[in-house]
């Protein structure tokens, strides 16, 4: 894996990015990356000396503590008067940066996170090109200097896991700032009375309001609070926010009053707080259009009743939330597009409250909700085009009516199909017209994917097709035409089959671009890369991935966690990683 990010990272960057250990540099590299080490190292950048034109200095292990001489940061790095991007990450033996870091006026981004910096000088301050600031997790930092509110371009600020006690009062005149990042500075005591665009405060278990005339900009976006005290909701009304975020609360019963104050309140989330019981007696703002609530298991959701008021709600999640839910009607919001119900113990019922209305549903997601037994007969959801009904164990079957011809994303139990006699299948599938993507899981026989495939019902728009979690399914069937009639099937995903041996190679349609195969044990034996008996007669396929869940593991960290071996590629498959944008 390493090997394939170093590749790429060469082909896209050409002779101007370099990742070195030691040797011959060329003249016109601009980009360096390197892993750095706990002792002194600075003889392998004797030859980066002459390189007045370098612009990336970056180091790349994220783990270890680091050394780095002052013959480097002192003396070689503020000569470099073209760089853009600094790091020096994890370097704890930094204590302070030199006066004459001034002269790299050119700079964007300096990333300072977790050196043993306790302040930074006003040089610092006259980097006035500097758009990034990163100082999270000097633990020896406890204040920023006035000066801060020179840096007028600076658009990023994290903070997170300083010992800082204040905020300069300039802060505010920092009118380009989009983000600040405030998450567990346990010392931090109070913020300014005007402030810019702070984005993030989270785990300030001391931050409290110190004034009740607080003046915050009405840039302000977004705030999102996390295991705070009390006092970090004393101040809501100061904001003017569009977003809002509690979470990781143990004492907090029932939302201030103060949330009604936020009249430009659009996004709330609500995020484990186990012991809160209900919204604010007068509800929330009706401005919201998007409420999120996760593991709040004892909060009273709505009344149908006082849901009306919500005319802009356009989005809902309620994930192991709320158990003492029964029942959830459809159209209980008039503009809801996005509903999102996840392991809610309790619910029994999807349910409408009457009237022939066209509700503006575009996706409708409920998932793992065990006690789940009947959906409406009949609702016109005209604009539908994602449905997934997955792990409801009592829902023994959905009306084909109930699809309409808009959905382009169906993910259903296998249950819901096995009960319905053929001439049900075929109307059902006949009428999604524009479906191009279809998941069948459950634990079945497979009898039911025999009869689909045989009697050539699935719909010929489908571009996507995965069959998951049918541990009776031996085999699929060698008559009829099989998948061949999917003239447009480009992706074909088998996983947890375990007990299924085979696929009838002849009968693939020449269009499928993608075979993947995951937990499938006879499978993947048969199939087997260059060793399998039958390998060759999939072999035509251009990506064929087995034994791996090879394009759904990712760790948010730019790098895919798979076995890379296991993936045979017949053409150039390129992915872009994050982490490498520093080489461009």
């Amino acid at each position: 894996m390493h090997d394939l990010v170093y590749d790429l990272a060469r082909f896209v960057s050409g002779k101007s990015s370099a990742y070195f250990e030691s040797g011959e540099i060329q003249g016109t590299l601009r980009h360096v990356a390197f892993l750095p080490k706990n002792f002194d190292i600075s003889k392998r950048f004797e030859s980066l000396y002459e390189l007045n034109c370098l612009r990336t200095f970056l180091p790349l292990n994220f783990f270890s503590t680091n050394y780095l001489s002052k013959r480097v940061s002192h003396d070689w790095l503020p000569k470099l008067r073209h760089l853009r991007t600094l790091s020096l990450f994890a370097y704890e033996n930094i204590t302070k940066l030199p006066e004459s870091i001034c002269n790299l006026v050119l700079l964007r981004y300096l990333d300072l996170s977790r050196t043993s910096i306790e302040r930074l000088s006003n040089e610092t301050f006259k980097l006035y090109n500097l758009q990034t600031l990163k100082l999270s997790r000097c633990r020896y930092l406890t204040e920023l200097p006035e000066s801060i509110c020179s840096l007028m371009l600076l658009r990023y600020v994290d903070l997170s896991n300083t010992s800082i006690e204040r905020l300069p009062k300039e802060t505010f005149r920092l009118y380009n700032l989009e983000t600040l990042k405030l998450s567990n500075c346990k010392s931090l005591v109070e913020l300014p009375e005007q402030m810019g665009n702070m984005v993030e405060i989270s785990k300030c278990n001391q931050l409290q309001a110190k004034s009740s005339d607080l003046h915050w900009n009405t840039s302000i976006e977004s705030v999102h609070i996390d295991e705070g005290g009390e006092g970090s909701l004393s101040f809501l009304d100061s904001f003017s926010c569009t977003c809002l975020s509690i979470r990781n609360y143990d004492n907090l019963s029932s939302l201030p009053r103060t949330i009604l104050g936020l009249n430009c309140l659009q996004k709330l989330e609500l995020d484990s707080i186990p012991t809160l019981i209900s919204f604010p007696a007068d509800g929330l703002p009706v401005s919201l259009k998007s409420l999120r609530i996760t593991n709040c298991e004892e909060l009273e959701f709505f009344s149908p009743q006082s849901c009306r008021k919500y005319t802009s709600l356009a989005r809902l999640s309620i994930s192991r939330s709320c158990h003492s839910l029964s029942s959830f009607p459809l159209d209980c919001f008039p503009s809801l597009e996005w509903l999102h119900i996840n392991d809610c113990d309790n619910i029994e019922a999807i349910t409408t409250q009457g009237g022939t209305t066209s509700l503006k549903l575009v996706s409708l997601y409920v998932c793992d909700c065990e006690k789940l037994e009947s959906f409406p007969e009949y609702v016109d959801l005209p604009a539908l085009q994602r449905l997934y009904l997955l792990g409801l164990p009592k829902l023994a079957s959905l009306s084909p009516r109930y699809l309409p011809s808009s959905l382009e994303s169906l993910d259903l139990n296998v249950g819901m199909l096995s009960c319905m006699p053929k001439h049900e299948l075929r109307f059902l599938f006949q009428r999604l017209t524009s479906l191009s993507r279809l998941t069948i899981n459950g634990f079945g026989n497979g009898d039911v994917f025999n009869t689909l495939l045989k009697e050539s019902l699935l719909p010929t728009s489908l571009l996507s097709l995965e069959i998951s979690m049918c541990d009776g399914l031996t085999c699929l069937c060698l008559e009829g035409k099989w998948l061949q009639h999917l003239s447009s099937l480009t992706q074909l995903r088998i996983e947890n089959c375990e007990r299924l041996e085979s696929l009838p190679e002849d009968q693939l349609p020449s269009s499928l671009e993608v075979l993947e195969i995951y937990k499938c044990p006879l499978l993947e034996a048969r199939y087997e890369d260059q060793k399998g008996r039958h390998w060759s007669k999939i072999a035509h396929i251009s990506t064929v991935a087995e034994g791996v869940d090879t394009f759904a593991d990712c760790d948010g960290s730019g790098f895919f966690i798979c076995d890379i071996s296991c993936i045979h590629f017949n053409h150039v498959v390129a992915f872009i990683f994050p982490l490498l944008e520093g080489f461009y």
